[in-house]
């Protein structure tokens, strides 16, 4: 099958080292020998967070008889393994007009399928999901509310997580966003609001809301969470497909579809953030009235809280490495030529992680089970008299 395409050789012209028919397994090549210091720096942080993610998974389903968790991980995996493909070959789709190369990977130290994939991007979806996922289930918002509640939340939280890096990765080349393609327009930085509304939104929303609905048994046998994920991982494609609904409907009403885009995508994000705050604050209530109605585990589990703290120190410390050539940015590209994404929605995005990481854990420490220890304590009286 063709690898290579005029459009890859064009894209791929200020990468390091890019390859159009390079391995179909795997490459390895030296971290040290990377574009720039960023790269392994990020590839380190989300592999070894997605084996953290993975132990916590296995850990809760042996100590709590919950599979979600271990749900979500695989099928985080697998979906991107899916998708993938698609977005590197179109043409072996037939999707070279309609869809076209919307992006190229930079080399990084582990790169599979024709060095299309680098090993970081198989990890980064596991692990955004995950802790979301985890963040919106200590609140005790998915025994509060309906699957579709707890899976905007999730999809929320996610997106503030990603952007707070996506907003800075194409300074640093991490990767390439095709500009020319139709698609593309309009963007947030370089960022274009189709993958917003698919990948920063959509995904995370599907793969939530249908763990939540597949998994309401406690514990079961490993055959059923694997087909669980299998099932996930199909499903989350139709439902990122509705995403795409509000811009097609506004661009039927007599907008262009560049408009619809814009709008919807505001619109699917403003949504979200409404819902979770309203979710996030009733069940925040909701444990201070009554500390037992949070998950087991919850009250001493420090997992998200620890992955949210490295990971923003780390994308802190990359946007302070890419203020410098940020700022003397003219029109749009560092002098370098390197093109830059939004600061300020990176900003913003920091912030909110910040802000709904205390609020997944206020009232969840000492609270949770004080009402229960009270009581244990009032019958071992009252069974002594």
């Amino acid at each position: 099958m063709n690898t290579c395409t005029a459009e890859f050789t064009r894209l791929s012209a200020e990468l390091d080292e890019v390859r159009c028919d390079g391995n179909l397994f795997v490459t390895f090549k030296s971290p040290f020998s990377l574009q720039n210091w960023t790269m392994p720096v990020i590839e380190l942080v989300l592999v070894a967070g997605a084996i953290a993610c993975l132990i916590h998974a296995v850990r809760r389903r042996r100590r709590h008889r919950d599979s979600s968790n271990l749900v979500v991980w695989i099928s985080g995996g697998v979906s991107v393994l899916l998708m993938e493909p698609v977005a590197y070959f179109p043409q072996w789709f037939g999707a070279e007009q309609s869809l076209g190369l919307t992006i190229v990977h930079n080399q990084f130290s582990v790169q599979f399928f024709y060095e299309r994939l680098p090993l970081y991007i198989v990890a980064m979806y596991p692990v955004y999901t995950y802790v979301a996922y985890v963040l919106v289930q200590r609140t005790g918002i998915f025994q509060r509310y309906s699957a579709v509640v707890g899976a905007a939340c999730v999809a929320f939280v996610y997106h503030c997580l990603y952007e707070v890096v996506d907003t800075v990765a194409v300074q640093f080349r991490w990767w390439v966003w095709n500009e020319d393609l139709p698609s593309s327009k309009p963007a947030l930085g370089l960022m274009p609001y189709v993958n917003l509304q698919a990948f920063a939104l959509g995904l995370p929303f599907a793969l939530t809301l249908v763990t939540l609905l597949l998994s309401r048994r406690a514990n079961v046998g490993g055959w059923t969470v694997a087909r669980n994920a299998v099932v996930v991982s199909l499903l989350n494609w139709p439902i990122q497909f509705l995403f795409s609904g509000p811009a097609t409907v506004i661009d039927l009403a007599g907008a262009s579809i560049e408009t619809g885009r814009l709008i919807a995508t505001w619109l699917l994000i403003i949504s979200a953030a409404v819902v979770t705050a309203v979710a996030f604050t009733g069940a925040y209530l909701a444990r201070r009235r009554d500390p037992d109605v949070l998950p087991a585990g919850v009250a001493r589990d420090y997992f998200a809280l620890w992955c949210v703290l490295v990971y923003l120190a780390v994308a802190a410390a990359i946007w302070t490495a890419a203020l410098p050539d940020y700022l003397d940015a003219d029109n749009g590209r560092t002098p370098a030529g390197a093109p830059v994404g939004s600061l300020p929605y990176a900003i913003i995005t920091f912030a909110l992680s910040v802000v709904l990481t205390t609020a997944a854990y206020a009232g969840t420490k000492t609270a949770h089970g004080s009402r229960t220890t009270q009581r244990n304590a009032t019958t071992a009286r009252l069974s002594g008299q």
